[in-house]
């Protein structure tokens, strides 16, 4: 019921903005949604991929070249040059949830 409910609410999300950042406990189900929800135009990439890790990390370019935005990047804390690559881009907007199920957004 809740993985339903969070993967409704992501794909509300996701025909306004292209970044999303989705955070909870440890095997909460954050993967699963990702996955269920990939589609044509929004791939998904996991950086606990060692080649793509170390790409987003030493050539965020080449890594977004590789997997152009929209996407889900799983693990994404992983590599904190893709922030820094995505903050650059305007306009930018980030939804942050929080635990209460309220939206920062972040221009």
């Amino acid at each position: 019921m809740l993985e339903r409910t969070l993967a409704r609410r992501v794909k509300s999300l996701q025909k306004d903005f292209k970044i999303i950042f989705i955070s909870g406990s440890h095997q909460v189900g954050k993967t699963t949604i990702l996955k269920t929800l990939k589609e044509d135009e929004r791939s998904y990439v996991t950086l606990d991929n060692q080649v793509d890790m170390e790409l987003a990390q030493s050539d965020p370019n080449s890594f977004f070249l590789l997997h152009p935005v929209p996407c889900f990047i799983d693990e994404v804390q992983r590599a904190e040059e893709l922030f820094i690559k995505l903050a650059a881009r305007k306009p930018t907007r980030l939804v942050l949830p929080d635990e209460g199920g309220n939206d920062h957004l972040i221009l």
